[in-house]
């Protein structure tokens, strides 16, 4: 089935303005680590704050390259260099101008890894220098629309394979996410049979908020 296209002439003219990242200063581009004449996960994170500036609702950003089930020592600290400074810029960036306040920003991946290297779990690939798929502990990162500042939440045990304190479900991060947001958690929506669904089954994690 084809769907229509919908044809807004605004966006049309906002959008190269919005993506040409030309526009931000040296300084700018350096606090992010962003080459605007090459893509990267900074450039993105960068885009994204323009996009916050000019209204932009939902933004969803990926990084890939963290499916390490060969090379995970080196995969993982590419992947680290990658991610850390821009990460780190955008919540400085929205919070210098204002935005953080009402801007969430959210930073997870599906699940973890195995706590041992080498440990197969799903894959029936060999791999002996990395980890496989594991969902039973893992971390996110929050900021922002009402999260404490400079907190930890939860822990893990000494291996990083279960949670030890504080356990928290999915259900429960999109919970914590919908409260920010400012959605009702009994909201209902229908599926194509008309079946209703509560959009939130879990509780939001309460302690993150100021």
């Amino acid at each position: 089935q084809r769907f229509p296209t919908i044809s807004n002439p605004r966006a049309q003219k906002k959008t190269p303005r919005l993506t040409d990242l030309k526009q931000e200063s040296e300084f700018t581009l350096k606090q992010y680590g962003a080459d605007p004449q090459k893509p990267s996960f900074a450039q993105n994170c960068l885009l994204a704050r323009r996009m916050v500036e000019s209204g932009v609702r939902i933004i969803q950003l990926y990084d890939m390259g963290w499916d390490s089930h060969g090379s995970l020592l080196n995969d993982h600290r590419k992947q680290c260099q990658a991610v850390d400074q821009p990460i780190a810029a955008l919540i400085a960036d929205l919070n210098a101008r204002g935005l953080l306040d009402e801007t969430l920003v959210v930073v997870m991946g599906e699940f973890g890894r195995t706590p041992k290297i080498g440990q197969a779990t799903v894959s029936t690939i060999s791999m002996p220098g990395g980890r496989d798929h594991w969902g039973h502990c893992f971390t996110v990162l929050m900021g922002g629309a009402g999260i404490k500042r400079g907190m930890i939440f939860g822990s893990s045990d000494k291996h990083a394979a279960y949670p030890a304190s504080s356990p928290v479900t999915p259900e429960d991060i999109a919970a914590t996410i919908y409260h920010a947001l400012g959605i009702d958690l009994a909201t209902e929506i229908s599926d194509p049979l008309g079946r209703p669904h509560q959009v939130a089954l879990g509780q939001p994690v309460w302690d993150l908020f100021a």
